[in-house]
């Protein structure tokens, strides 16, 4: 395997050699030609009219030379929410703003530059009578996260190249990911915005007629407690090939390195019968101290009626390294996921689109914990009526049992109601 390692990150940095070549060269080029001009126009008379249009020509020419396209804009969710436990004994209420920020800058012949901020302000935080104790959150210092910065660029559109922190999106999955092996955390299907930090490395991509094969190295391991380490021993490759064939997507992840588990992982995806459908599936060779170990998912949605409002959706779960009960689950106030920690999950979900009136869109769905017995409802009310903000009403619900997945901090047979917006631009 080391050998291999030291085959592809040879290639990868060979490759980012030959992409940056032209780039430093043509940012020499413009360090000199900006360094002269600096010259002359100190030499030059400060008053002299024919210096102030010969400046202006020269500006326009650059600019037509080299135009940067500038792109921003950015999601908030102002939201505020009440939670009863059992019995109304006690409650816990909460109100916050959560949002990302993202600009993006281009150059031609050069690439882009593209950077991501997560905020969360806490406004409101108060509990009484029997409510779980959760961690209390600042209401004067906001929390800013730097999620995403990256360079990326193209060498005549047959390889396109991003260098910096990113979130990488392998697999077709929409509520769990079993070929998700690179992101630092699992996406969350329901929160209302994605504020993950992306992995540092370096992602290579060549699109083919009707496939795509990717390579990602991680650099994630290169620095540990502020110690760098070797390269070819610390850094972690990863890679997918996907292919279009008779109306489906199939595709093929790897992920391995010096001392790491590796994983490999296979997904489809397309229409049958009607439907939508598509799986994962991953694998886990032992290594070391590590058993092996495999997970997986399939998936169905279907929209139904003439007018295809309606959505009815359904996925599967297989988790052979999570707990076949809750006796395993951590104490308080260590936090996991409870999407993730237990082995076997289903989920259904239904979605109608105007089911009261133009202005309201309806979701009904149900998470379960199949190995503990613990569930998620949630009933969401969006609403778009003119002369007010849009904002969305959820009602939820979780039950079966004390201390279990979906009632961790919740309390069993817990009741909430959210009230929330969603500003986009």
């Amino acid at each position: 395997m080391k050998k291999t390692t030291i085959y592809f990150v040879a290639a990868l940095a060979a490759a980012a050699f030959l992409m940056a070549g032209p780039a430093m060269s043509g940012r020499g080029w413009l360090a000199a030609q900006e360094s002269s001009a600096a010259t002359a126009a100190a030499d030059a008379d400060p008053f002299d009219i024919s210096a102030f249009d010969s400046g202006v020509g020269e500006a326009t020419t650059s600019e037509n030379a080299q135009r940067v396209e500038f792109l921003f804009g950015g999601s908030f969710i102002p939201s505020a929410g009440v939670t009863a436990t059992s019995g109304f004994q006690g409650y816990a209420a909460s109100s916050s703003l959560s949002g990302k920020l993202f600009g993006k800058a281009t150059l031609e012949d050069y690439g882009s530059l593209y950077i991501a901020y997560g905020l969360s302000q806490q406004f409101l935080q108060g509990s009484g009578g029997d409510a779980p104790v959760v961690p209390g959150k600042s209401l004067s210092v906001p929390t800013f996260t730097l999620t995403e910065i990256y360079y990326s660029f193209d060498i005549r559109k047959v390889l396109f190249a991003r260098l910096g922190n990113q979130l990488i999106a392998w697999g077709p999955s929409k509520i769990w990911s079993a070929v998700d092996f690179i992101n630092l955390e699992k996406a969350d299907a329901f929160q209302s915005i994605d504020l993950r930090v992306g992995k540092p490395g370096l992602r290579l991509h060549v699109p083919m007629e009707s496939s795509n094969l990717f390579a990602f190295a991680d650099f994630s391991g290169t620095v540990k407690s502020g110690v760098p380490q070797d390269i070819i021993e610390s850094t972690n490759l990863g890679f997918r090939y996907d292919r279009s064939l008779a109306g489906f997507e199939f595709g093929f992840t790897g992920y391995f390195g010096s001392g790491i588990q590796g994983r490999g992982g296979f997904d489809f995806s397309g229409r049958a019968l009607g439907s939508t459908i598509y799986g994962e599936v991953a694998f886990l060779p032992a290594y070391d101290a590590y058993d092996f170990s495999w997970s997986a998912v399939a998936g169905v949605e279907r929209k139904l009626g003439d007018l295809r409002k309606v959505t009815l959706s359904g996925e599967f779960f297989y988790n052979a390294e999570g707990m076949d009960d809750e006796s395993g689950y951590p104490a308080p106030p260590v936090y996991f996921l409870p999407t993730y920690v237990g082995k076997y999950y289903g989920y259904l979900g239904l979605s109608w689109d105007d089911l009261f009136s133009p202005d309201l869109s309806t979701s009904v769905s149900l998470l379960a914990n199949l190995s503990d017995g613990s569930v998620s409802a949630r009933l969401t009310e969006s609403v778009a009526l003119k002369g007010i903000p849009p904002f969305s009403v959820i009602l939820g619900w979780t039950g079966g049992g004390e201390k279990k997945a979906f009632t961790y901090y919740s309390g069993d047979s817990s009741l909430s109601l959210t009230i929330q917006s969603r500003i986009e631009f």
